[in-house]
């Protein structure tokens, strides 16, 4: 094998592995994740959060302007439809800033 052939494979050989690795790091930045088992939350692959439900024990909730999961920052965007739609003891609710999109009360 040349000089020029040997170093044509591995350069290819690197960008196949850096191609392989932002797939696998872009498969973890989405999902689901419940945080304290009270709120729960669609993890987007852009580092949004979309809060999809809350615990029905719950009077006063504070929704976060992020969230902390398996390592990454998540800035919370979005509230989902009928999200709290199973929080029968719900009084107040205080939505940060960072919400710029809230659902309706029906699916």
């Amino acid at each position: 094998m040349t000089h020029l052939t040997s170093f044509s494979l591995k350069r290819w050989l690197s960008l196949l592995l850096l191609l392989i690795g932002l797939n696998v790091t872009r498969a973890a930045y989405s999902g689901t994740a419940t945080i304290d088992q009270v709120l729960s939350y669609s993890l987007n692959s852009n580092n949004t959060a979309t809060l999809t439900g809350c615990s029905n024990t719950l009077r006063d909730l504070v929704i976060p302007s992020t969230i902390e999961y398996a390592g990454y920052t998540y800035t919370v965007t979005e509230i989902r439809n009928s999200a709290f739609a199973n929080c029968y003891l719900l009084e107040s609710i205080s939505i940060p800033a960072s919400v710029t999109s809230i659902g309706s009360s029906t699916s």
